[in-house]
């Protein structure tokens, strides 16, 4: 169509006319979704420059509510009076941009003579209405959300006051663009009529809704593409803005950077591990330049110690310049943990590798990240810019939690739903994968599969104990002869302690062996309670004070830190007395292991902590079966009275009490096998039938990790003049407006928390800070709560804690 001028005067946001923004959006949509490679056209039957059309359309339209003169009013009024108006349901424009929206999607279908009944198709104008709808807030169940009401009975006032010549306007501009003619013909009578046919007589009603939805085909592909387009309508309008700047290009990464860094870093394989490690290297590389870019899932299951991390990134950036190069596509590449602890471990060494990049290159991201953003050029952003790039990955190499990853896969949260589509085209890494749920092996499996399937992404999974979430048929080993590297690496002697044994025994047995020798000693306890008799014990008994070195979640985080630094730094004897979270992923080294009853896999993951780097002595690992003073086992306050995980356990070490290394990967294959064939799939058919429905609000229920919040507090702990001086920041902070409190408290939310331990509330005495939600133990008072070596004070207590 030839060019046509337009005059625009309505505003969408201060001193920002609505068209402007409007196109602003369409714009950086369409960009948004041109970056992918997908096969959306072939699962909907539409070619490509349809769905770019209808993507422009939403993008352009959502914000259309914002024409009445009750918004302008607003928008344009001082603070005071802005206040006032912004309850009032005619200010609202969320609705009233849906429907036409709604009516733009339909009309344009509709002339391009698009339709199908029975399928996804048919539901692309009401899948767009519910966009926009609902991209100021969450997503909930389309059956039973009230979307009509109270809202609804304003509507007519809306349309009444709507600015027509603007609208005009505005649709003639967007008629040129997508090159058909839309228009509103009588205005406002057919937007009446629309209402009225469509929605009063269509939608309205629950039960015609419910009917409607209930013709809806379910299958995971409507979910994913819902929130693929969603997600980027979301990305876009934020952008808009908070970011000033246009987008800029990709960030290039030399596919070598790890090869050359290892060279650097590393002298020529002298040991054994040095060479298993290098090989391995090598095989995976091998692996990712041959393998068919069809297949999609990989597995790196390889013993622990053996460089699985710089491996994975260095075969994550060959995958990345293959995909380039032969599928034209650059993807992403999500490097995704369970535990914080090990994130930021991991991305320390990430950005040693690629030598000190910015957030465009190298990005973390998890609850307590530093909201600190900077471009390759050195431009830094403010807090609010900078906490928009990092949720929504704008980086090429995003280090994250499983929380974050899965719950952007799972919920109808506006804020975690900005960055699903950074899912698509991406090479997705699962390090220690071995920690997800098994009752959520199948869903995580199906909508993985899907993800790659639909959005051409790639999974690597990342473990030395590969549960079956994927079966071997599914994935591509990257070492394809992994068991020679199990069966070479026989570096510790696992014995089993079958009678039960009560705590005080046991701490008596620990002090007699650490007493007899000059090896350090890891001991991992299943609950804090246990961790902490222990240690008094041998502190009690004189064990150097030196030399022992206690790791819980009673102490707080930046506690933890400097005692896993130092614990890593120092090469004289130590013994380490901690709960689980040494178990995966910290690199410590340590001749000898003991641990509590758990699941095979922590069983041989504590086991990857005992003669990590193949010394040469054989490291010695010892499991015990420990009871309380009322003879209940200590794992069932963590793992349950009789759950799977522990039964086939029980199992595996029938009729035997030893089991070297090398046969750690029988072992651990055989264990899994039976989890898979006696494992309950109820929880995870439960989301999977939610996700097909749309049943957004019941998606979001989802938990990777079960916890007791409900009965936990907040403790912040003023240890020093550091801690004082942020809880000064936090008074001051509190005294702001509430938007402004929340900006300024990100700023020191990372700082902040890590003087903060969560307790449950049985534990602590004292009130609240005022309405703050925490506990306040000022610097005077700590050595009354808190001790610098074993944390929070509990000898009074004698229930159980869990620890997550």
């Amino acid at each position: 169509m030839k060019k046509i001028s337009f005059s625009f005067k309505l505003l969408a946001r201060p001193a920002e006319l609505l068209f402007e923004h409007s196109k602003k959006v369409a714009e950086l949509s369409l960009k948004r979704y041109q970056e992918y490679n997908h096969n959306l056209c072939e699962i909907l039957g539409l070619n490509n420059e349809i769905l770019e059309d209808l993507i422009y359309i939403t993008g352009f339209s959502h914000d259309f509510g914002k024409a009445t003169s009750y918004f302008q009013q607003y928008i344009k009024a001082e603070e005071e009076e802005k206040q006032k108006l912004k309850n009032h349901p005619e200010t609202h424009h969320g609705l009233l941009s849906s429907i036409f929206t709604y009516w733009l999607i339909k009309s344009y279908l509709k002339i391009k003579n698009i339709n199908s009944e029975n399928s996804l198709l048919h539901f692309l104008p009401f899948f767009f209405f519910l966009m926009v709808k609902k991209h100021h807030g969450n997503l909930y169940d389309p059956i039973n959300d009230e979307l009509y009401s109270p809202q609804y009975d304003y509507l007519e006032n809306q349309i009444n006051k709507l600015d027509e010549s603007e609208i005009e306007n505005l649709l003639d501009f967007l008629s040129n663009r997508v090159r058909i003619k839309l228009t509103l013909f009588s205005f406002p009578f057919d937007v009446e009529k629309l209402i009225s046919n469509e929605f009063r007589s269509r939608f309205k009603s629950t039960s015609i809704r419910r009917k409607f939805l209930q013709e809806f085909p379910e299958n995971m592909d409507s979910y994913i593409i819902f929130q693929f387009f969603y997600s980027i309508l979301l990305q876009s309008d934020k952008q808009a803005v908070s970011i000033k700047t246009g987008k800029k290009r990709r960030s290039i990464i030399d596919t070598d950077v790890v090869k050359n860094y290892k060279k650097l870093k590393f002298k020529k394989p002298m040991v054994e591990i040095d060479r298993i490690r290098e090989s391995i290297f090598i095989d995976s590389h091998r692996t990712i330049n041959k393998t068919d870019l069809n297949h999609k899932i990989f597995s790196l299951n390889v013993p622990t110690g053996c460089g699985k991390t710089l491996t994975a990134l260095s075969v994550a950036l060959r995958l990345r310049e293959r995909l380039e190069k032969e599928k034209k596509f650059i993807p992403r590449i999500i490097y995704s943990l369970p535990f914080t602890s090990i994130i930021d471990q991991n991305y320390e060494v990430f950005r040693e590798v690629l030598n000190n990049p910015g957030s465009e290159l190298l990005l973390k991201h998890h609850h307590l990240s530093e909201l600190f953003y900077k471009s390759e050029e050195d431009e830094e952003y403010d807090t609010k810019q900078s906490q928009f790039l990092i949720e929504s990955w704008e980086s090429e190499i995003i280090v994250t939690t499983f929380i974050q990853l899965f719950h952007t896969l799972l919920t109808n949260k506006n804020r975690a739903l900005n960055k699903f589509h950074k899912l698509a085209n991406a090479v997705i890494l699962l390090d220690e994968v071995q920690t997800i749920p098994i009752k959520f092996w199948s869903l995580i499996r199906v909508i993985l599969s899907k993800i790659c399937d639909v959005f051409n992404s790639y999974i690597i999974l990342m473990t030395a104990t590969q549960p079956r979430i994927f079966s071997p048929k599914e994935m591509t080993e990257l070492v394809p002869q992994k068991a020679k590297y199990f069966e070479k690496l026989n570096r510790v002697i696992l014995s089993f302690h079958k009678e039960d044994l009560a705590i005080k025994d046991f701490n008596s047995l620990v002090l007699e062996n650490i007493s007899d020798s000059e090896e350090s000693f890891l001991i991992v306890l299943n609950t804090i309670n246990s961790s902490l008799s222990l240690y008094n014990f041998l502190l009690k008994n004189r064990i150097n004070k030196k030399n022992i070195f206690y790791l819980s979640t009673n102490i707080i985080p930046n506690h933890r830190l400097q005692r896993i630094r130092k614990i890593k730094k120092i090469k004289n004897r130590k013994i380490i007395i901690s709960t689980q979270l040494v178990e995966a992923g910290v690199d410590i080294d340590i001749e000898n292991v003991w641990r509590d009853f758990g699941p095979l896999d922590s069983i041989n993951q504590v086991c990857g902590r005992c003669n990590r780097n193949f010394k040469g002595k054989l490291g010695r690992a010892k499991i015990f079966q420990l009871t309380d003073e009322t003879g209940n086992y200590f794992y069932k306050y963590i793992y349950g009275k009789s759950p799977l995980s522990i039964l086939e356990t029980i199992k595996s070490f029938k009729g035997r009490t030893t089991f070297n290394e090398n046969e750690f990967l029988k072992n651990i294959d055989n264990y899994y096998k039976k989890i898979e064939k006696n494992m309950s799939t109820i929880d995870s058919e439960k989301i999977m039938d939610d996700v097909k429905k749309l049943r957004f609000d019941k998606v979001s229920q989802f938990k990777l990790i079960e916890n007791d919040e409900y009965y936990k507090k907040d403790v912040f702990i003023e240890i020093n003049g550091e801690a004082k001086e942020i809880w000064d920041k936090f008074i001051e902070i509190r005294k702001l407006e509430k938007f402004e409190r929340k900006t300024k408290f990100r700023e020191i939310r990372s700082n902040f928390y890590e003087y903060v331990i969560s307790l449950p509330m049985k534990y602590i005495e004292k009130d609240e800070f005022e309405d703050s939600g925490i506990v306040y133990i000022q610097n005077h008072d700590v050595e009354s709560y808190y001790d610098m070596q074993t944390g929070w004070k509990r000898e009074n207590r004698s229930d159980e804690l869990l620890i997550l």
